[in-house]
């Protein structure tokens, strides 16, 4: 018996799906790739770059938590799409303004973390990260 993979389809939702995990895969590794040695040792930036590939059941909530999320690691209230790009990009000093721009309205997630697994994800990323 021969085991075969599935097919790709080139459907619009597939490839839009694809797109989708492309960006995300680009949001992480920027930010992974921005940050210092010491950034990338923090539990809470691991935390934060587990939690950009979650999504939620609309793109728009999916980008607005995200967004949340980054401004709960930089310690800022509730603020626009520009001012947390200016804060980004002057927290995580090697992201430029038109790149830390471009991530925060950027519709990124590429997993439907299912809410029950998130709070024991959380605790165990920041136990051993």
């Amino acid at each position: 018996m021969k085991l075969e993979l599935p097919r790709f389809q080139r459907t619009q939702r597939a490839r839009r799906l694809i797109a989708n995990e492309r960006k995300t895969a680009y949001l992480i590794r920027t930010l992974w790739n921005a940050a210092g040695v010491a950034r990338r040792k923090e539990p809470a930036f691991l935390l934060l770059l587990v939690h950009l590939g979650w999504t939620n059941v609309r793109k728009e909530a999916t980008r607005r938590w995200r967004n949340r999320k980054i401004a709960d690691y930089l310690g800022i209230e509730d603020v626009s799409d520009i001012l947390l790009a200016r804060v980004l990009a002057g927290a995580v000093t090697s992201l430029n303004i038109r790149t830390a721009n471009r991530l925060i309205k950027m519709q990124t997630g590429i997993s439907n973390y299912y809410g029950a697994f998130r709070s024991p994800t959380d605790a165990f990323v920041l136990k051993n990260g």
